[in-house]
């Protein structure tokens, strides 16, 4: 069985409706990965908030080298990591926007 597409590009396939094809659906497709990936970064921010309440309650003799290179990771490193993420879905965002805008 042939996928082969008998339209030329952009245009729908037979049953298609057209707002789904060509530049719209890869847009719509983008958006959709945009929503997964923030929805992610929410998730691992949840987390990164767990353990940090985690880490308060780590005994008090706890290396203190270990305990600030913990608190280091979760506190600078992952947050800043969770910001430029979301910072990057931001301007995608934005351009989606003004690919929708023509």
């Amino acid at each position: 069985m042939s996928l082969a597409r008998n339209a030329s590009p952009g245009e729908p396939f037979p049953g298609e409706a057209p707002e789904k094809s060509g530049l719209s659906q890869f847009v719509h497709d983008l958006a959709g990965s945009a929503v997964t990936a923030n929805g992610f970064a929410g998730e691992l921010e949840i987390a990164r908030q767990q353990v940090t309440e985690l880490l308060k309650k780590l005994p008090a003799d706890t290396d203190p080298e270990l305990m600030k290179e913990l608190v280091f990771q979760v506190e600078d490193e992952m947050k800043h990591c969770l910001f430029r993420i979301e910072e990057s879905l931001e301007k995608l965002d934005d351009t989606i926007d003004r690919i929708k805008a023509g």
